[in-house]
């Protein structure tokens, strides 16, 4: 079963993944380094996402 946590990662990446895609480097930047803030635990990057 996954967690949400990892649902979560993995539309980050995904979404990341789409805005490099298309040249959109700052916002995929922001994604990536709230995704691995994430990913190391610290949930301050939910924080750090939704004040996008």
């Amino acid at each position: 079963m996954t967690s949400r946590i990892d649902e979560l990662l993995e539309v980050l990446e995904k979404l990341e993944e789409l805005l490099t895609a298309h040249g959109e480097r700052q916002w995929s930047q922001w994604i990536g380094k709230a995704r691995q803030k994430i990913i190391n635990s610290d949930y301050a990057g939910v924080e750090y996402l939704l004040s996008a």
